[in-house]
């Protein structure tokens, strides 16, 4: 095909695969069959592979308090499913965008300071337009000082939120 996001949607398919057939290979080893015959190469696979997911046209918008650290984890997550993200709202292949919120809260005891974040973000497939995937992400933290307590809180947002958006893009891509 020579539509990037059909290309990256099979990429991600083939990769899927290829690591599926090295856990059969590993499993064979040890259980004395010695090495599957493979009917592809999986290095050139995985570059190919690679390839495909790289050439998808990826913008990612964030706004809202906090939103630094969020764009970071949303690009973080879109690298660990094989694609590069571009800053910015526009015309995509596929577009991430978020937005964000940090509240203090009472923590119930006055030694202690609470943060609570929380980040909307949404998943569109440019070509069609369509929103694959939206989700809600949330952290409370608690430290002794607002301004520490608001930091862990947006670090612990930046960590859960990558990992959704690798995860909501591994499900997509493997449909």
């Amino acid at each position: 095909s020579t539509e990037p996001f059909a290309r990256a949607k099979a990429a991600a398919r083939l990769l899927a695969l290829s690591k599926a057939q090295a856990g059969l290979a590993s499993d064979s080893r040890v259980l004395g069959g010695g090495p599957l015959q493979s009917v592809f190469d999986g290095a050139a696979v995985r570059a190919d592979a690679a390839a495909a997911l790289a050439a998808l046209d990826v913008a990612v918008s964030v706004t809202g308090d906090g939103a630094d650290s969020v764009q970071t984890a949303v690009v973080s997550g879109l690298n660990a499913a094989g694609l590069s993200a571009k800053a910015g709202a526009g015309k995509a292949d596929l577009t991430a965008a978020a937005q964000v919120g940090v509240q203090e809260q009472s923590s119930g005891d006055p030694r202690w300071k609470r943060s609570r974040a929380t980040a909307t973000v949404s998943l569109t497939d440019g070509r069609t337009g369509q929103t694959f995937s939206t989700f809600d992400v949330t952290a409370r933290e608690d430290a002794t000082e607002a301004g520490e307590a608001r930091r862990r809180s947006l670090a612990s947002l930046s960590k859960a939120t990558a990992a959704k958006v690798t995860a909501a893009l591994n499900d997509y891509f493997a449909q």
